[in-house]
């Protein structure tokens, strides 16, 4: 059983998040920014980067975004992160693969990754 499509159409990701990021047994916290326009941007201590997000059902979106290492990180590469979102109102979970390449773009290893985000400002 679905939401009341009224309910439904206020249900997307558009705006700013904390969320903390578990894969291979740590956790990183993180700020999404998801933009109308189907543009997102992720920040960690150690990193920024970019993608895109796509609805895909009644409050369910993809996103997928390249995340490079800062100078400062003391780490070279990239991360191809792909993601699938379940959202409830102002909180919502995902879960993909993430794909780590070298700085000569060789994928050196995959592993799943969660995700579990609050809408900044708003108690989930």
């Amino acid at each position: 059983m679905g939401m009341p499509a009224s309910e439904e159409a206020t249900v997307v990701p558009d705006g700013v998040w904390a969320a903390t990021v578990t894969f291979a047994g740590r956790t990183v916290e993180t700020q999404l920014v998801f933009e109308t326009a189907g543009a997102m941007r992720l920040s960690t201590p150690v990193s920024t980067g970019q993608g895109t997000w796509t609805r895909t059902g009644e409050a369910r979106f993809s996103y997928r975004a390249r995340e490079v290492f800062s100078a400062e990180s003391g780490l070279t590469g990239w991360v191809d992160i792909e993601q699938d979102a379940v959202q409830r109102k102002a909180s919502f979970t995902s879960s993909g693969v993430s794909r780590l390449f070298d700085a000569a773009g060789d994928q050196v290893a995959s592993m799943a990754a969660e995700v579990s985000a609050r809408r900044e400002g708003e108690q989930a």
